[in-house]
């Protein structure tokens, strides 16, 4: 199995309202696309073939998918998670917690925007959204004096991430082990078909 013989254009089928894609390029990179309802999801990195298999990795490890849009100390007694600029729907789906040690506060917003905490403080928060629902991102309060941060969804929260992602190849039909797949629409086999020019 050579790399100019894999790389190509790859397409999704058997997946209801689905669309996705994957482009291998000669020189190692890649790029996916998925595209299931209103949600718009990619991906890029690196792949090369070990043992038979494609192995797929992303270029990026340290995008949180959200900003810091203020991080500050405030004479209240609980901790505070606000979204100033989301979209009500958005925020819907957003959920967070406050972590202190091994101890882990659950919250959903407001309408507003706004998650209001019984703990007083948090080392960290983890975010999950929904509509993300592979994405599960921590973010260290560097100082816990802090007790309100205001944050804001950014682009990145669109990436998947891949990480040792295994596909395998039989007559021109790549099989993706994706885990993002997986939780999208369950345990299956993943067809990707390539295209013909």
């Amino acid at each position: 199995m050579q790399k100019d013989e894999i790389a190509g254009s790859y397409q999704l089928r058997g997946i209801m309202e689905t669309a996705a894609g994957l482009e291998l390029y000669p020189d190692g990179k890649f790029d996916f696309y998925y595209v299931y309802g209103a949600i718009d999801r990619h991906a890029y990195g690196s792949w090369e073939i070990s043992n038979e298999q494609i192995i797929l990795n992303s270029l990026y490890t340290d995008k949180t998918g959200y900003d810091i849009l203020l991080s500050e100390q405030r004479t209240q007694p609980r901790f505070t998670i606000y979204f100033p600029k989301a979209d009500p729907f958005f925020i819907s789906m957003q959920g967070a917690f406050a972590i202190n040690g091994d101890q882990a506060e659950e919250q959903k917003s407001d309408k507003k925007g706004w998650f209001l905490f019984q703990t007083g403080k948090a080392e960290r928060i983890m975010l999950s959204n929904d509509l993300f629902p592979d994405r599960m991102i921590t973010i260290e309060n560097k100082d816990t004096s802090h007790n309100h941060i205001e944050l804001a969804p950014n682009h990145d929260l669109l990436l998947i991430h891949f990480s040792g992602v295994e596909a395998m190849i039989t007559d021109d039909v790549l099989h993706l082990s994706s885990p993002f797949l997986k939780g999208m629409h369950g345990d299956r086999d993943f067809k990707f078909y390539k295209i013909t020019q």
